[in-house]
């Protein structure tokens, strides 16, 4: 497959014009909210702002503040995976994952170059190999197929490509390199041999990481139907907002979409710095990891009925320290116990800054819903992060840190 750029063609997402004014809720990237109704983008330069009408008029949100624009509306329709969990996936139906973020669900159909061309619910997708970071063939609902194609994702390099074969209920995984895909198949080469893939036996394939990453995107656009789209708003209206993604615009409108996440120069995830130490101090004889954008248990952060892409996962009583060269002036997080363990579950968390204490939860159940701190950190060279046993000693205290972020 040649290498290349990513081409959309004819993107046709919703002909008919909104009937009314969107209803959103902007999360701002210091904790803080604002609810109103879409109004529009306004873009000049390198500045972008997003406009959103409340009861005190009309407010210019600059992207650069911005983490999450959620269309309140049309949120209930998106489902946590592309859409199609639940209900049998349409004969030839793939999941596309884009190595900028993006994803794509639709039918491969025959490309007249060594591209591959995918007819997705959010139009016609050409892309090269350079584009791609997995094909999902197999069906979404597959729950040991889905978890080892998600490690797969996690633990791409720039070594070699993944196949990964599903048959009797196990999961089989070759490394290797893909010669050829296209809507029919094609082929490997495993050990020195080129073996065809057949659609039918094959659950997914991960393509092998850039060796230079790409950056971020300033947006990821993500559609009710499961779509995301990445790239970065140039304008738009009550009506609908202007995306554009590697060259090309698209218009897109709200009632599509289910929200937009925004890439802030400002934010520093915490899961992105590696801690300078972790203690962990166990009642038992069990001994829980932390864990980066997952619950210590190694499942998606979620708390009561919030999910979350990014975060921190620990287990009652630890603590995790970080070094920082004082340039943050906030942290920022979700705090809760993971729904996979609730209702179980009583813990405390803290945050310790410069080996003072600067905020105490108290007792957060499982039973709890997600809750927001924001903490001063104006100047500090060590942060802290520590879970500590409630009243029901330790068990179910898989403690969430989730969008664990610093905030400059």
């Amino acid at each position: 497959m040649r290498r290349g750029g990513l081409i959309a063609a004819g993107l046709l997402l919703g002909l008919c014009p909104a009937a009314h004014a969107a209803a959103v809720e902007a999360e701002l990237i210091d904790g803080t909210g604002v609810r109103g109704t879409f109004a529009g983008v306004r873009a000049g330069g390198d500045a972008v702002h997003v406009r959103v009408t409340g009861e005190e008029g009309d407010r210019l949100l600059p992207s650069d503040e911005l983490l999450l624009l959620r269309f309140t509306a049309s949120a209930s329709a998106t489902a946590p995976d592309a859409g199609s969990i639940g209900r049998d996936p349409p004969e030839g139906f793939v999941t596309v994952w884009l190595d900028d973020g993006g994803r794509l669900e639709g039918r491969m159909v025959d490309a007249p170059g060594p591209g591959l061309v995918v007819d997705s619910t959010a139009g016609r997708f050409e892309l090269h190999r350079e584009d791609l970071a997995a094909v999902r063939f197999g069906d979404p609902r597959a729950e040991v197929a889905r978890q080892a194609l998600e490690e797969a994702l996690r633990r791409r390099d720039a070594g070699e490509d993944v196949v990964l074969l599903f048959q009797d209920g196990r999961v089989s995984t070759l490394k290797g390199t893909v010669q050829t895909l296209a809507a029919g198949g094609g082929e490997f080469t495993w050990r020195g041999q080129t073996a065809p893939l057949r659609p039918e036996r094959t659950y997914a394939v991960v393509f092998a990481a850039r060796s230079s990453p790409m950056p971020a995107p300033p947006v990821r656009c993500m559609l009710i139907d499961g779509s995301v789209l990445a790239g970065r708003l140039v304008g738009g209206d009550q009506q609908a907002l202007e995306l554009e993604v590697h060259g090309s615009r698209h218009r897109l409108e709200p009632a599509r979409l289910s929200r937009i996440a925004f890439a802030s120069a400002r934010v520093t995830w915490l899961s992105d710095l590696e801690p300078v130490a972790y203690r962990f101090e166990p009642m038992g004889g069990a001994r829980w990891p932390y864990r980066r954008d997952r619950s210590t248990a190694n499942r998606p952060i979620r708390i009561g009925q919030a999910s979350f892409d990014r975060g921190i996962g620990m287990h009652a009583s630890a603590s995790l320290d970080y070094a920082l060269a004082g340039s943050y002036r906030l942290l920022v997080a979700v705090i809760g116990i993971d729904a996979a363990a609730a209702p179980r579950g009583n813990a405390v968390f803290r945050v310790l800054v410069d080996g003072q204490e600067r905020f105490s939860s108290g007792p957060v159940t499982g039973r709890d819903p997600p809750r927001t701190i924001r903490v001063p950190i104006e100047g500090a060279s060590a942060l802290t992060l520590r879970v500590d046993a409630g009243e029901e000693l330790d068990i179910g205290d898989q403690a969430d840190w989730a969008a664990a972020r610093l905030v400059r």
